[in-house]
């Protein structure tokens, strides 16, 4: 649903319009939050990272987490970690962890967010991370590796 169109149906379904901007057009687009098991499903194999973090923000507005209290941005942190943990006890249960050289390497092709715990030594903070999600990080550190 496009801005300024009727927002009676999900307000009489019960559902909270979610903001969203789509990216090739620059609108708003209203519509409940997706699940992330649909995130999950919708993204394609062969994906951008324009194409997670528009996925991700159906899920979560994200620009919405840099301005969250603190204790609810510790409350968003738990949660996710403990899906990460969740998840990790799954792969693991299921036989899908990979190792290298005897360490266990865990696979993740999203955007590279550099916070203080993966950022490499010597850089600083860059705070237009959170205006551009990550998208085009990777190159900026690593180059094409």
């Amino acid at each position: 649903m496009l801005r300024g169109q009727n927002k009676s149906a999900y307000l009489n379904s019960g559902l909270i319009p979610f903001r969203n901007i789509h990216a090739d057009t620059d609108l708003f687009i209203e519509s409940p939050p997706m699940k992330l098991t649909d995130f999950a499903k919708q993204l394609p194999e062969n994906f951008t990272e324009q194409e997670f973090v528009d996925l991700m923000n159906q899920v979560i507005d994200l620009k919405t987490i840099v301005d969250l209290p603190a204790t609810e941005r510790s409350a968003l942190f738990n949660g996710v970690q403990y899906l990460v943990d969740y998840i990790l006890l799954a792969q693991e249960a299921n036989g899908k962890l990979r190792t290298h050289e005897g360490q266990y390497v865990l696979d993740y092709s999203g955007p590279f967010i550099p916070h203080v715990l993966v950022r490499p030594k010597g850089k600083e903070l860059d705070r237009g991370v959170l205006e551009t999600f990550g998208i085009g990080e990777a190159d900026k550190y690593f180059g094409d590796a």
